[in-house]
């Protein structure tokens, strides 16, 4: 056993999750609009949703300014506590909100309603109490991370055509790339984020012991840097040692961001067209992205934004699909 099979595993558990983000988003906007029919938006909509894209990156922007300040200033862990409560638990409470409607037979109005309802108490209830099991039990983290994720891609999904779906879908690309390589504070955040474990991210990890003479000096190199946290363990480690065993470590994590973008894309893509075969090669496409980030990520080792190549991924299915006679999202 050594790091590339650790590294297998971890992909495989971040490709489910982020398979069942997309997936549940789909259920609930089938569920949204189960027997509406098939409307065709006009340009003065379109227009319309394309400036609720830009808002949503300037609120992403300003949300990022927020976050860089806390880490930079705060003091204390508690305001990162109250930051994801709010933030996690209101996408958390559309996804939840959704599942009341459904089981109630009322998610049209649930969702569409003006007024408040029991449903929205009950939903509100829920998503207060998953936060609070989660800060009582870390490892729901990505059991929350994928309800709010999903909830978040659901929610914008069905307020933007899929014109501004994919302009809005460009623009985080941008901003994802200038993140990671440039200004390099999507890295502090993600650190932050992952050693507090705060809802933000969803994320698979191992350690192994396993015998010295199966690794590479390379692997070896990498086992040391990590030997950290083992550091607790002082008896364990002289007992692997004793048998010439090395305990490796390896950590795979991927934002919310990362599992809302494509769903946002399958979800507005059902909206406009009632068809599922266009949200499943949304998806498809999507998912070959993510597959392509692990294979730079495992070639290249260092940390980098998913949200160009998702969208790589999604252009490419729709271009074969609409070139194969599939449907016109524009």
């Amino acid at each position: 056993m050594d790091f590339k099979a650790l590294e297998f595993r971890q992909n495989l558990k971040i490709l489910i999750m982020f398979l069942i983000v997309q997936f549940f988003g789909l259920f609930m906007a089938a569920a949204v609009y189960s027997g509406a029919q098939e409307t065709q938006l006009n340009s003065a909509q379109v227009g319309a949703s394309i400036n609720y894209a830009l808002s949503y990156i300037v609120g992403i922007l300003l949300f990022t300014l927020v976050l860089l300040f806390i880490i930079k200033k705060a003091r204390s862990d508690k305001v990162f506590i109250i930051l994801e409560a709010f933030a996690v638990g209101g996408a958390s409470f559309i996804a939840f909100l959704v599942l009341i409607g459904v089981a109630t037979n009322t998610v049209q109005s649930t969702i569409y309603g003006n007024s408040v309802t029991y449903e929205d108490a009950a939903a509100l209830i829920l998503a207060a109490s998953l936060i609070l099991a989660k800060n009582k039990w870390p490892r729901l983290r990505n059991t929350v991370s994928i309800l709010s994720s999903a909830g978040l891609g659901f929610f914008i999904g069905i307020n933007l055509t899929f014109p501004a779906v994919y302009v809005f879908m460009v623009l985080l690309a941008v901003y994802d790339f200038i993140a990671v390589f440039v200004t390099k504070h999507m890295v502090v955040m993600g650190e932050r984020m992952s050693g507090m474990n705060l809802a933000f991210l969803v994320g698979a990890s191992e350690a192994e012991a396993v015998p010295r003479r199966k690794l590479s000096r390379e692997e070896l190199e990498k086992a040391a840097k990590h030997r950290q946290i083992f550091e607790k363990q002082g008896n364990l480690l002289k007992a692997l040692a004793r048998q010439h065993l090395v305990p490796v470590y390896a950590r795979r994590e991927l934002g919310n961001g990362d599992l809302a973008v494509p769903l946002m894309a399958a979800v507005s893509a059902y909206q406009m067209t009632f068809s599922f075969m266009t949200s499943f090669v949304v998806i498809f496409g999507a998912t070959f992205g993510l597959l392509l980030t692990f294979y730079v990520l495992n070639r290249y080792k260092r940390a980098l934004p998913a949200i160009p190549p998702l969208l790589f991924g999604i252009t490419v299915a729709l271009l074969v699909y609409v070139l194969l006679g599939g449907s016109n999202l524009l």
